[in-house]
């Protein structure tokens, strides 16, 4: 196609003679050579080094793009070699969201006879720069995003251009591919708010299978490392809600009344209330583990209303040591729950764990002379065992060590059961 008749620009002929041009005009296509030719035709005019004034305007808050400008601009002017335009710039940095003083510095700009103009703006000021660019076909370049926004009704040729590329369906693209059903939104500026709203008109607001978990401003590099270490705890945390969820399904469909649990992997002590997906349900977690932590172990409990609320006493003595004391009638029942340290390669933190197993067996010696209920002693070989004694009827005994195992009281009855397994407790009279 033949674009070299002559273009119009603000009063200046673009002649046949301009190759260079046309190999342009040929290489973008004519829409993205328009804007190109508003903005440096006239400069191509017959060879002539001359000074054109162009008028930038800064938001508050933007220095570092305002020291770029100004070097590109000094490079730009000060390359002689086949330097056929200079840019004279009118730079303003004012509060972008005051319309007022904006119509009016826009209006000075205009005044001065610019070819351009140039705004590191935000999304509140881009809507009257773009309106005032498209009125008086003055080309706008901005350094930010493109905005969607309606044409002038005057014509259909949008003057605007925005240097940074329009990502976020490449983003949506990625999330669809992969499948991700939970995002974490993380911006910088406000202009990544503006981004957040693209997103959630790309996502179907009927398709209940996205969902957007945190949505957080991290302007510095401290604020990106906390946001991460919350990141971090958050992932286990919901990872931790849904073991925890299925438990106590398990512990539903078992008639379970106390869960007892190894290897929480949780932060801190603490108590948490859970709700079941399928259940109406409330159960109560009692856990001990470690603060600020990778949580690599810890110590719980997982009981239903009835025995929360049966509860006198718990000690969560250590990220793996924890004791719960309940009123059973007729009798007060102590559970212990351990974790032991047996593939720790540190001695010292095995010698510790039994220094505090021994000072927690002398507890339990003091509630047995004083409720009869619960006794420490060995096992012969220098394990330690914990006796469970049910008022008026036989002792049971269970080994501790660290797996996981399930005793629940009922009323007269206790329930024994052994590393979650698939099916019913036995009941022991």
């Amino acid at each position: 196609m033949n674009y070299g008749a002559c273009l119009p620009l603000f009063g200046t002929i673009i002649p046949k003679q301009s190759s260079v041009l046309l190999k342009v005009v040929e290489a973008i296509g004519f829409k993205m050579a328009w804007r190109f030719c508003l903005f440096l035709g006239c400069a191509v005019v017959q060879g002539a080094v001359d000074k054109y004034p162009i008028g930038v305007i800064f938001g508050q808050g933007t220095d570092d793009m305002q020291t770029a400008f100004r070097y590109a601009l000094y490079l730009h002017n000060q390359n002689e070699t086949g330097k056929r335009i200079e840019l004279q710039a009118y730079v303003d940095v004012i509060n972008t969201a005051d319309s007022f003083k904006l119509s009016r510095l826009i209006c000075n700009h205009l005044s001065r006879g610019i070819y351009a103009l140039i705004g590191a703006v935000g999304p509140e000021a881009f809507g009257i720069l773009h309106s005032y660019s498209n009125i008086f076909h003055i080309p706008f370049l901005t350094p930010w995003y493109p905005q969607k926004i309606p044409l002038s009704p005057l014509g259909s040729l949008d003057y605007s251009l925005a240097l940074r590329p329009d990502y976020y369906k490449a983003v949506m693209d990625v999330v669809h591919f992969y499948g991700w059903r939970r995002l974490i939104y993380i911006y910088e500026s406000h202009e990544g708010l503006l981004r957040l709203q693209d997103v959630y008109q790309s996502i179907n607001p009927l398709n209940s299978s996205f969902v957007l978990e945190i949505v957080r401003q991290a302007s510095t590099a401290e604020d990106v490392l906390n946001l991460l270490r919350t990141l971090e705890r958050k992932d286990r945390s919901i990872k931790q809600e849904a073991t925890q969820a299925l438990l106590v399904l398990d512990m539903e469909n078992y008639s379970i009344d106390i869960l007892n649990l190894s290897e929480t992997k949780i932060f801190g002590s603490g108590s948490t209330v859970i709700i079941a997906f399928e259940t109406v349900q409330q159960f109560h977690f009692l856990d001990s583990g470690i603060n600020d932590s990778l949580g690599l172990h810890g110590v719980g409990f997982i009981m239903n209303q009835t025995n929360r609320n049966a509860l006198l006493e718990w000690d969560p003595v250590s990220p793996r040591l924890v004791w719960l004391k309940f009123k059973r009638s007729p009798a007060i029942v102590s559970i212990l729950s351990t974790y032991i340290p047996t593939r720790d390669a540190v001695v010292t933190a095995k010698d510790e764990f039994y220094k505090e197993f021994q000072q927690l067996a002398e507890i339990l010696k003091a509630i047995k002379a004083k409720k009869n209920n619960q006794a420490q002693g060995h096992d012969g070989e220098g394990r330690s065992m914990v006796f469970l004694k049910k008022y008026g009827g036989p002792t049971l005994t269970q080994r501790i060590r660290g797996h996981q195992f399930i005793s629940i009281f009922t009323g007269k009855l206790i329930k024994l059961s052994a590393k979650l397994p698939r099916k019913s407790p036995i009941n022991i009279a």
